[in-house]
Protein backbone atom coordinates (compact mmCIF):
# COMPACT_ATOMS: atom_id res chain seq x y z
CA UNK A 1 0.00 0.00 0.00
CA UNK A 2 1.29 3.64 -0.59
CA UNK A 3 0.58 7.07 0.53
CA UNK A 4 -3.07 7.42 1.65
CA UNK A 5 -4.04 4.01 1.18
CA UNK A 6 -1.02 2.92 3.76
CA UNK A 7 -2.59 0.95 6.95
CA UNK A 8 -0.62 -0.32 10.28
CA UNK A 9 -0.26 -3.91 10.47
CA UNK A 10 -0.80 -3.57 13.77
CA UNK A 11 -4.64 -2.36 12.98
CA UNK A 12 -4.76 -5.18 10.79
CA UNK A 13 -4.02 -7.36 13.41
CA UNK A 14 -1.24 -8.83 12.12
CA UNK A 15 2.04 -7.38 13.80
CA UNK A 16 0.83 -7.30 17.46
CA UNK A 17 0.76 -10.99 18.05
CA UNK A 18 3.96 -11.47 15.89
CA UNK A 19 6.00 -9.39 17.97
CA UNK A 20 4.66 -11.01 21.37
CA UNK A 21 5.62 -14.52 20.02
CA UNK A 22 9.13 -13.11 18.97
CA UNK A 23 9.66 -11.04 21.72
CA UNK A 24 9.22 -14.17 24.47
CA UNK A 25 10.93 -16.93 21.95
CA UNK A 26 13.63 -13.70 22.15
CA UNK A 27 13.20 -13.65 26.18
CA UNK A 28 13.28 -18.16 26.16
CA UNK A 29 16.87 -18.52 24.51
CA UNK A 30 18.80 -15.42 26.23
CA UNK A 31 17.08 -17.73 29.23
CA UNK A 32 18.11 -21.48 27.99
CA UNK A 33 21.89 -19.51 27.33
CA UNK A 34 22.14 -17.87 30.51
CA UNK A 35 21.10 -21.72 31.95
CA UNK A 36 23.58 -23.60 30.19
CA UNK A 37 26.09 -20.96 30.93
CA UNK A 38 25.73 -21.08 34.64
CA UNK A 39 25.48 -25.05 34.39
CA UNK A 40 28.79 -25.18 32.69
CA UNK A 41 30.70 -23.20 35.69
CA UNK A 42 28.80 -25.35 38.08
CA UNK A 43 29.90 -28.29 36.54
CA UNK A 44 33.33 -27.46 35.66
CA UNK A 45 35.69 -29.34 37.71
CA UNK A 46 37.12 -27.12 41.08
CA UNK A 47 40.32 -25.04 40.83
CA UNK A 48 42.64 -26.64 43.72
CA UNK A 49 45.64 -24.51 42.90
CA UNK A 50 44.66 -21.12 44.32
CA UNK A 51 45.04 -19.31 47.72
CA UNK A 52 43.04 -16.80 49.68
CA UNK A 53 44.61 -13.51 50.07
CA UNK A 54 41.82 -11.86 53.44
CA UNK A 55 40.53 -8.46 52.90
CA UNK A 56 39.31 -6.13 55.76
CA UNK A 57 35.52 -6.73 56.23
CA UNK A 58 34.82 -3.15 56.47
CA UNK A 59 32.10 -2.38 53.63
CA UNK A 60 35.25 -1.10 50.72
CA UNK A 61 36.23 -5.26 50.69
CA UNK A 62 35.03 -6.09 47.04
CA UNK A 63 37.25 -2.22 45.98
CA UNK A 64 39.92 -3.58 47.98
CA UNK A 65 40.01 -6.68 46.72
CA UNK A 66 40.22 -5.36 43.16
CA UNK A 67 43.15 -2.94 43.92
CA UNK A 68 44.95 -6.07 45.08
CA UNK A 69 44.18 -8.41 42.59
CA UNK A 70 44.93 -5.29 40.25
CA UNK A 71 48.46 -4.59 41.66
CA UNK A 72 49.48 -8.30 41.55
CA UNK A 73 48.93 -8.87 37.87
CA UNK A 74 51.10 -5.79 37.77
CA UNK A 75 53.49 -7.45 40.13
CA UNK A 76 52.56 -4.69 42.77
CA UNK A 77 51.89 -4.88 46.36
CA UNK A 78 49.83 -2.44 48.32
CA UNK A 79 48.35 -2.20 51.72
CA UNK A 80 47.38 0.21 54.55
CA UNK A 81 46.35 3.35 53.58
CA UNK A 82 47.19 3.50 49.77
CA UNK A 83 45.03 0.31 49.29
CA UNK A 84 42.44 1.71 51.37
CA UNK A 85 42.37 5.11 49.06
CA UNK A 86 42.56 3.40 46.14
CA UNK A 87 40.05 1.01 47.00
CA UNK A 88 37.76 4.27 47.83
CA UNK A 89 38.82 5.64 44.36
CA UNK A 90 37.30 2.78 42.83
CA UNK A 91 34.34 3.41 44.59
CA UNK A 92 34.25 7.28 43.09
CA UNK A 93 34.98 6.01 39.45
CA UNK A 94 32.15 3.51 39.54
CA UNK A 95 29.84 6.63 40.75
CA UNK A 96 31.15 9.10 38.35
CA UNK A 97 30.36 6.37 35.50
CA UNK A 98 26.52 5.88 36.66
CA UNK A 99 25.82 9.20 38.56
CA UNK A 100 26.94 12.03 36.15
CA UNK A 101 24.93 12.14 33.99
CA UNK A 102 22.99 10.53 31.27
CA UNK A 103 25.82 10.26 28.63
CA UNK A 104 27.86 7.83 30.76
CA UNK A 105 25.31 5.97 32.01
CA UNK A 106 23.98 4.68 28.48
CA UNK A 107 27.62 2.70 28.68
CA UNK A 108 26.39 0.56 31.55
CA UNK A 109 22.69 0.54 30.72
CA UNK A 110 22.59 -3.27 31.44
CA UNK A 111 23.01 -2.82 35.24
CA UNK A 112 19.67 -0.86 35.53
CA UNK A 113 17.40 -3.37 35.95
CA UNK A 114 19.42 -4.69 39.00
CA UNK A 115 19.49 -1.00 40.44
CA UNK A 116 15.79 -0.87 39.91
CA UNK A 117 15.04 -4.24 41.56
CA UNK A 118 17.00 -4.89 44.38
CA UNK A 119 18.61 -1.13 45.03
CA UNK A 120 15.16 1.09 45.24
CA UNK A 121 16.10 2.94 41.83
CA UNK A 122 18.94 4.99 40.64
CA UNK A 123 18.66 8.32 42.47
CA UNK A 124 18.59 6.39 45.92
CA UNK A 125 21.56 4.10 44.86
CA UNK A 126 23.81 6.38 44.33
CA UNK A 127 23.35 8.37 47.13
CA UNK A 128 24.19 5.48 48.96
CA UNK A 129 27.33 4.64 47.16
CA UNK A 130 28.95 7.60 48.64
CA UNK A 131 28.98 6.18 51.72
CA UNK A 132 32.24 3.97 52.26
CA UNK A 133 30.16 1.58 53.86
CA UNK A 134 28.08 0.24 51.06
CA UNK A 135 28.90 -3.18 50.19
CA UNK A 136 29.54 -3.67 45.93
CA UNK A 137 28.69 -6.57 44.36
CA UNK A 138 27.40 -7.47 41.05
CA UNK A 139 26.41 -3.84 39.67
CA UNK A 140 29.68 -2.54 40.90
CA UNK A 141 31.71 -5.98 39.78
CA UNK A 142 30.47 -5.30 35.98
CA UNK A 143 31.19 -1.43 35.55
CA UNK A 144 34.54 -1.90 36.44
CA UNK A 145 35.22 -5.53 34.19
CA UNK A 146 33.75 -2.49 31.15
CA UNK A 147 35.85 0.45 32.68
CA UNK A 148 39.45 -1.06 33.68
CA UNK A 149 38.97 -3.68 30.40
CA UNK A 150 39.88 -6.38 32.62
CA UNK A 151 38.65 -9.71 33.59
CA UNK A 152 37.10 -10.61 36.71
CA UNK A 153 35.95 -14.35 37.88
CA UNK A 154 33.92 -14.71 40.96
CA UNK A 155 34.54 -18.44 43.08
CA UNK A 156 33.07 -20.02 45.50
CA UNK A 157 34.57 -22.44 47.62
CA UNK A 158 33.32 -25.62 46.41
CA UNK A 159 31.44 -27.10 49.25
CA UNK A 160 29.45 -23.70 49.18
CA UNK A 161 28.63 -24.19 45.76
CA UNK A 162 27.42 -28.00 46.56
CA UNK A 163 30.54 -29.70 45.22
CA UNK A 164 32.21 -32.00 47.20
CA UNK A 165 36.41 -31.96 48.11
CA UNK A 166 37.94 -28.80 48.34
CA UNK A 167 39.04 -26.02 46.08
CA UNK A 168 37.01 -23.07 43.85
CA UNK A 169 34.28 -23.54 41.87
CA UNK A 170 33.58 -19.88 39.43
CA UNK A 171 30.02 -18.75 39.57
CA UNK A 172 30.07 -15.81 37.42
CA UNK A 173 32.49 -14.46 35.00
CA UNK A 174 32.90 -10.57 33.66
CA UNK A 175 34.83 -9.58 30.87
CA UNK A 176 35.24 -12.49 29.79
CA UNK A 177 36.57 -11.41 26.54
CA UNK A 178 39.43 -9.29 27.69
CA UNK A 179 41.04 -12.79 28.79
CA UNK A 180 41.43 -13.81 25.37
CA UNK A 181 44.00 -12.49 22.80
CA UNK A 182 42.32 -10.14 20.12
CA UNK A 183 44.21 -7.58 17.19
CA UNK A 184 45.49 -4.89 19.40
CA UNK A 185 45.09 -6.29 22.47
CA UNK A 186 46.58 -8.47 24.66
CA UNK A 187 45.22 -10.77 26.75
CA UNK A 188 44.45 -9.92 30.60
CA UNK A 189 44.86 -12.73 33.46
CA UNK A 190 41.63 -12.37 36.09
CA UNK A 191 41.14 -10.93 38.85
CA UNK A 192 39.69 -13.52 40.44
CA UNK A 193 37.42 -12.84 44.19
CA UNK A 194 36.08 -15.32 46.38
CA UNK A 195 32.54 -14.51 47.26
CA UNK A 196 31.80 -16.11 51.20
CA UNK A 197 29.59 -15.31 53.93
CA UNK A 198 26.75 -13.81 51.36
CA UNK A 199 28.25 -10.18 51.37
CA UNK A 200 32.34 -10.67 52.05
CA UNK A 201 34.94 -10.48 49.04
CA UNK A 202 38.27 -11.62 49.38
CA UNK A 203 40.96 -11.86 46.74
CA UNK A 204 42.71 -15.49 44.83
CA UNK A 205 46.37 -15.87 43.84
CA UNK A 206 47.95 -18.73 42.89
CA UNK A 207 49.08 -20.95 45.05
CA UNK A 208 53.07 -20.27 45.99
CA UNK A 209 53.63 -24.16 45.56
Amino acid sequence: MQGGDSVSLEKLGVSSDYHKKKAAANRHHREQAEREKIHKLYSSQPETHLRVVPIKGDGRCLFRAMVKGLARAKGEFVGGRTEEADADELRRAVADALCRGPERLRSFKEVLPSIEAFEGGLRRYCVRLQSPTFWGGEVEILILSKMLKAPIFVFQRAEEAGRKGNGYIPIVKYGEEFAEPKKGRKPRAPVKLLYSSGNHYDLLLPSLI
